[in-house]
């Protein structure tokens, strides 16, 4: 028995000699792509194959299971057209895949090792193993008779004196005759749906397929050949991986009464694993022939409709991604406030290609708790997987899933609330060095209270501004200058005036308010001495002063409402060691003169 996963999607099915050949192409599989999967067997007079189990796994989870060929269709006999071998060819339906074995979650984009393995489980018997040996024991039965034959004589004359006791030995009435062969027949044949068994020969295929007619049976006295099997198994092993990384953002437009979603694609790590380990790091691409945004109406379960929404850019179909591209198309969709009716077929905005008249209803009433489930939503994407390293092989894929639009959670007033609750407090904490927390001295309390109480209304300024540096965990070399990429997105209702600057001066930092009575959550701590003073100086100064920023105090343009900014930033490491994090590292809005640290999420290796 054999199992072919070819790589070519396009082949014929009564082509084997390609089937096997596409099959020593394929090396590894993606994640919803279009697989095709067939099992193969030459047909012999004298051979019986049994299956008992099929199975597919994908890592540790049992994806499908079955101990029939219900999951397959049964493929024409191209060797008795062409009077070459014949052969028992069997494929896995089309649906399969698509509904059954990718219909889960269990391979991830993150690049790890995920494996697909297909098993299959079967008996076997050759009948002319199974006739040598009934003639074996047909030549042995005549040679015991013979020589029974020869001590008949001997054995009459004791006939008489223990026919009593043979009479008696001879039945046993507790005990009922057993036919060893019928329960080794129903053993190795299970019954089938219909409570039949089935035997099956070379003209036949596996167990447990539909009822045969008449003419596909073999002949039923030959059946009593088979009665010993061979417990066998067929295992397929291939590195499973999935292409894309996705995501659906759903914000509320509440003044414009409209829902804006964004689905979000790029090439995932797992397909840069692939490119890596079996296509020699060559160029490949992914070409995008379909992407549908549906919009689901579930209300009539028996009859459901969709109606497609497209983005609110046009996009051009085909188009191609490649390893360092990223898309972002956003669709609009109707937002019911609540308690609040909206006539369906008024729409307060126009969405493209989206007749709302051809819902079922005409008005729609919501709540506050339906907000977040009216709309359901079916993502479609059919691509093909093209490699330099596989000429002439295009691999189509089709990715599919249903959500509910749920929207984001409005946390503006509970950070402003926790901001708030923060800054209240009398304790003003300076940039901390591992666990130990330093705080000013207590004679600067009151002081640092009020300014931070009367800073309180500009604090929010930099609640809807995002400071994220690109790459913040590098290895760098010391004595030469590195390059920190910095990028400001500004989705605050005012421009901003910035200045970057890099205090690493320890003598401020560390002196004042080492002895200071209270910590930062409120406890009191004993003051420490001058020694212990000096340690701290000592041991945290190189975390500070090893790294310099070349482009101290530097201006940055004015960034105004929804713009984003990447700025390069210029350092020396002149003191070998890890740095966790660039304390000191801050901008300064000279609007508000309020400071927002910056360096803490920023990892540095100096060798």
């Amino acid at each position: 028995m054999e199992c072919f996963v070819p790589l070519n999607d396009d082949i014929d099915a009564k082509d084997l000699q390609g089937i096997k050949d596409s099959h020593q192409l394929r090396q590894f599989i993606l994640f919803d792509e279009n697989l095709k999967l067939f099992i193969h067997w030459p047909i012999t007079k004298e051979r019986i194959l049994v299956l008992q189990s099929f199975k597919i796994w994908i890592n540790d989870t049992k994806i499908l299971e079955s101990n029939d060929l219900s999951y397959f269709d049964k493929m024409e006999n191209p060797g008795k057209e062409k009077g070459n071998e014949n052969y028992f060819l069997y494929q896995l339906k089309q649906n399969i895949c698509k509904d059954l074995i990718f219909r889960s979650s269990v391979v991830m984009n993150n690049g790890y090792n995920n494996l697909i393995k297909i098993q299959f489980n079967y008996n076997y018997r050759n009948s002319t193993d199974s006739k040598k040996s009934k003639l074996n024991n047909n030549k042995n039965e005549i040679e015991e008779e013979e020589e029974e034959d020869d001590n008949d004589e001997d054995e009459d004359e004791d006939e008489d004196e223990n026919k009593d006791e043979d009479d008696e030995q001879d039945y046993l009435p507790s005990f009922e005759p057993v036919n060893l062969w019928n329960d080794n027949r129903h053993k190795h044949n299970p019954r089938t749906d219909n409570g039949s068994r089935q035997y099956l020969f070379s003209s036949t295929s596996l167990s447990h397929i539909p009822p045969q007619t008449p003419s596909d049976i073999s002949n039923p006295d030959l059946n009593e050949d088979f009665v010993n099997f061979t417990s066998s198994y067929l295992n397929i092993e291939f590195p499973i991986y999935s292409l894309l990384s996705m995501r659906l953002r759903n914000n509320s437009i509440k003044s414009l009464l409209c829902i804006y979603s964004s689905l979000d694609f790029q090439i995932s790590k797992s397909a840069l694993q692939l490119n890596e380990e079996f296509l020699n790091s060559e160029e490949f691409k992914l070409i995008f022939n379909k992407l549908d945004y549906q919009l689901l109406d579930n209300s009539n379960t028996s009859t459901p409709s969709h109606i497609t929404i497209n983005p609110i850019c046009p996009l051009s179909l085909p188009f191609e991604v490649s390893e360092n591209d990223s898309f972002s198309l956003g669709y609009k969709l109707p937002l019911f406030t609540s308690s609040s009716t909206i006539p369906l077929s008024q729409p307060p905005l126009s969405y493209s290609n989206l007749n709302i008249s051809n819902l079922p209803s005409n008005n729609v009433t919501s709540t506050s708790n339906q907000l977040n489930s009216q709309h359901r939503i079916r993502v479609t994407l059919n691509y093909s997987f093209v490699s330099a390293s596989l000429p002439n092989t295009l691999i189509p894929i089709s990715t599919c899933w249903e959500t509910d639009v749920t929207l984001k959670r409005n946390t503006t007033s509970s950070n402003r609330f926790r901001t708030l609750s923060q800054t209240s407090s009398l304790i003003y904490s300076v940039p901390k060095f591992g666990n130990l927390p330093i705080t000013n001295s207590s004679t600067s309390l009151l002081q640092n209270s009020s300014m931070n109480n009367a800073s309180n209304n500009n604090l929010n300024r930099f609640l809807n501004v995002k400071f994220k540096f690109l790459n913040n965990n590098i290895k760098v070399t010391k004595g030469k200058r590195f390059i920190l990429r910095l990028q400001i997105i500004n989705l605050s209702n005012s421009a901003l005036d910035l200045v970057i600057y890099y205090n690493n001066n320890t003598n401020n930092q560390l002196t004042n308010g080492i002895s200071s009575p209270i910590n930062a959550n409120g406890s009191i701590n004993k003051p420490l001495s001058l020694d212990k003073q000096y340690q701290f100086h000592k041991k945290f100064s190189n975390l500070i002063e090893g790294i310099i920023l070349k482009s101290n105090d530097f201006k940055l343009p004015l960034i105004n409402s929804n713009e984003s900014y990447f700025v390069d930033l210029n350092f020396i490491g002149i003191i070998s060691g890890y740095y966790s994090s660039l304390n000191g590292l801050k901008v300064l809005d000279l609007q508000s003169n309020e400071m927002f640290e910056i360096g803490n999420n920023v990892s540095v290796l100096v060798q």
